[in-house]
């Protein structure tokens, strides 16, 4: 509300270049230099039009995700607003004739999206497990993914083939997952440089699940899934059936893994707990890994 009121009366804001303490759920993102956001609530996260704060960078040493994703933290942190900042250096620009167009980051999206946390110290973890939308009776009503079998049946072993592979590529470590996925070296480089990424955290998680199914993919539970036409990205009015282009392949450790399986799109990104899940594009080459 604060920055709102900034950028709507042009005042000065309550909060910006403070030290602020708050509370959300904390979702890892893989968007340029950024480590995650914060969302007021579970619920929140599904709501497109809620407005993130995005925690910059951590204090070290930096915290794992894998034990924050998908839990309710509280955080210290140095609160500035990036959108005011940006418009200030584009007013500057123009007083001296030039001429600044933003063509990326944060504050492409819209003026609210650019709220950071700098130099962030976790100061509690308040869940005991990632929290996320669970339950299969829910997936008809409320979620978003529906199995791959009963819309693009011709993709089910293509994607089960290549998800075993890769998941293999995982267990066998970062490096080989990278350099089997990425044509970059550079990328590659980058990608293990940081211990602390989502590959960091997908390799870990798979060298321990195939190490406890004796290396064999196939003897770990299995589903894989692609987005249904009422998704978000979809024309709610129109009724024909699109292509299926894209497959989430998931493989879950849990004992019982009726209620794990995720129904939203958004719950697949580096979830690493009981559920792990992998993209696979397709199908003009197959269908590779993501």
């Amino acid at each position: 509300m604060d920055a709102e009121d900034v950028a709507e009366f042009d005042i000065v804001s309550e909060f910006d270049c403070r030290w602020v303490r708050t509370a959300g759920q904390f979702r890892a993102i893989d968007y340029w230099h950024y480590r995650g956001q914060i969302k007021p609530s579970g619920l929140a996260v599904y709501d497109r039009s809620e407005t993130a704060i995005w925690i910059e960078n951590f204090a070290e040493p930096t915290p794992s995700f894998g034990n924050l994703h998908q839990r309710d933290i509280e955080l210290v942190g140095l609160f500035y607003d990036l959108c005011l900042r940006a418009e200030a250096g584009r007013a500057a620009a123009e007083a001296d004739g030039e001429i600044l167009i933003n063509m990326g980051g944060p504050c492409h999206y819209g003026r609210l999206n650019g709220l950071m946390l700098d130099d962030v110290r976790v100061v509690a973890v308040n869940s005991t497990r990632p929290e996320r939308l669970r339950g299969e009776s829910n997936r008809d009503s409320f979620g978003d993914l529906v199995d791959l079998h009963a819309i693009a049946p011709d993709a089910v072993v293509e994607v089960r083939d290549t998800a075993n592979a890769m998941l293999s590529n995982l267990a066998a470590g970062e490096r080989a997952y990278l350099e089997h996925a990425l044509a970059d070296p550079d990328f590659v480089a980058d990608r293990l440089a940081d211990s602390n990424d989502a590959t960091s955290m997908m390799a870990a998680w798979a060298e321990t699940a195939l190490a406890a199914a004796d290396n064999n993919p196939s003897e770990l539970a299995y589903r894989a899934f692609a987005q249904r036409e009422r998704g978000w990205y979809a024309d709610p009015y129109y009724d024909e059936p699109q292509p299926v282009y894209e497959a989430i392949a998931c493989f879950c450790t849990a004992q019982d893994c009726a209620d794990e399986w995720p129904l939203l799109e958004p719950d697949t990104w580096f979830i690493a707990d009981t559920v792990m899940c992998l993209g696979v594009e397709g199908p003009d080459d197959g269908w590779p890994v993501e």
